[in-house]
């Protein structure tokens, strides 16, 4: 679509490991120099790299592990995947050897796209070694199926391989409070319906420059013909300077809209406060991933007096959920203004997104079957009561690939085949509609009933 609207348009912009390690070491450094991609560019990637795996042997259903961290050749060699009807599958950047381990063993990955460093990590787990095919990307000592930048070179050019709106077009796992990753079956119209939910929430313009640090809303991006600004920053490893990274890449490259968690937009403002620096070219920020604190909502307006934050609420398996602006968040009344002893009752979240179904139920400790209209009305808590907060729509993700006891725990097929979506957050709803989050159902104490 965009690479005959607009081909020339910047797709995204990247700052080179060669750059960053300059501005790093340089004390006096004040500008972040980035190389930009135009979605021919990106295009032109993709469907080199997807006629070198179709060459290797990678067909349609094949899973393929990506291992790579946020880049531009990360979302050429995924979108080269799945053009070949291939399914990415992904995994938290900062997950730990035996995680990547367990997802290999559930998965059975054909293919694994990684770096050097990563595949060091076979040695100890036998589903890793199992992969029969391995692709580098980057520097390497040793020789493997193929090299990314190999494939880059490829002179044939692929062309898509049709599937059905059902058909798995993403996997993702994440560590989750358990520590034992779940993926997340994201078919291609689970990701649409995404995209038209995330869109709604947040709506971008045409001449927006977007930083995200999340690899869920560079799809987005990509989907909506937003530029993008890949974060100079490892999320998986903070660092000292992150404020000031992020800092010189919102003044360089224009960026208008951020997408941040709470920890990097309280250390923005931070820094920006600690130096009187202000940042007026910002129209929005949204921040997800934990609760935001009031004070960090008082202190964003002030070094981003222009700007709009909104403060999203979701999950892997339903984003976004929620989203709350600041402006809201500072118009209620805490009891701690009155009385700093005092404890406000649970965290307003905001309004449920657009196309999203809703239920509150009693807490139930294991699985739950639904045949009848009369077992929601014995589960469901009275209106405005706590309960574990359930969700349904066309932007929550029906299944967990290849893991049925996950969907046992954490999902509920009813009687009229709609999937539900067990939050495991503990809830109600106010009489204006606002969403109260009060805690987790696995940290309740139940005492008398």
């Amino acid at each position: 679509h965009h690479i005959d609207l607009h081909p020339d348009k910047i797709c995204m912009k990247w700052v080179n490991t060669k750059n960053k390690l300059w501005f790093d070491y340089n004390p006096f450094a004040r500008t972040l120099t980035h190389d930009p991609f135009t979605y021919k560019n990106i295009y032109d990637m993709v469907v080199h790299v997807a006629a070198g795996y179709k060459k290797l042997g990678i067909e349609k259903g094949d899973r393929a592990l990506i291992y790579v961290p946020m880049i531009p050749w990360l979302y050429a060699g995924m979108f080269a995947f799945q053009m070949l009807g291939a399914i990415p599958v992904f995994l938290d950047s900062f997950a730990r050897g035996d995680q990547l381990g367990y997802v290999a063993e559930l998965t059975k990955p054909k293919v694994w796209l990684s770096g050097e460093r990563a595949f060091v990590m076979e040695a100890e787990h036998q589903a890793l070694r199992d992969i029969p095919m391995k692709i580098n990307m980057g520097p390497c000592t040793k020789t493997y199926a193929a090299r990314f930048e190999e494939l880059l070179e490829t002179k044939e050019a692929a062309e898509p391989v049709p599937v059905e709106q059902e058909h798995t077009a993403l996997i993702t796992f994440t560590t989750g409070s358990s520590g034992t990753p779940k993926g997340a079956d994201r078919s291609h119209r689970f990701l649409a319906a995404q995209h038209y939910a995330i869109d709604g929430c947040l709506p971008y313009e045409d001449k927006d420059n977007d930083l995200p640090v999340f690899p869920i809303f560079s799809l987005n991006n990509l989907a909506a013909g937003v530029t993008t600004i890949l974060p100079a920053i490892n999320v998986a490893e903070p660092a000292d300077n992150d404020p000031y990274v992020l800092y010189t890449q919102i003044k360089g490259e224009n960026i208008t809209t951020l997408t941040l968690n709470p920890s990097l937009l309280n250390g923005l403002n931070k820094y920006c406060l600690e130096n009187d620096y202000t940042l007026p070219e910002l129209r929005r920020v949204a921040a997800g991933g934990a609760a935001v604190s009031r004070d960090v909502v008082e202190d964003f307006v002030k070094i981003a007096p222009n700007a709009d934050l909104v403060v999203m609420y979701g999950s892997t398996e339903a984003e976004p959920m929620t989203h709350i602006t600041g402006k809201e968040m500072l118009a209620q009344k805490s009891v701690t203004e009155d009385d700093p002893e005092l404890v406000d009752a649970g965290v307003n979240v905001g309004h449920f997104a657009e196309g999203l179904d809703h239920k509150f139920i009693k807490i139930v400790r294991g699985p739950i079957e639904i045949s009848k209209d009369e077992d929601w009305e014995s589960l469901e808590v009275p209106k405005g009561e706590v309960g574990e907060l359930l969700v349904a729509g066309e932007h929550v993700c029906r299944a967990y690939y290849n893991n049925p006891e996950a969907f046992k725990k954490s999902k509920i097929k009813d009687h009229k085949d709609i999937v539900w979506h067990r939050t495991g957050d503990l809830g109600r709803m106010d009489e204006k509609g606002n969403v109260w989050i009060v805690g987790r159902v696995h940290n309740v104490i139940e005492r008398k009933g």
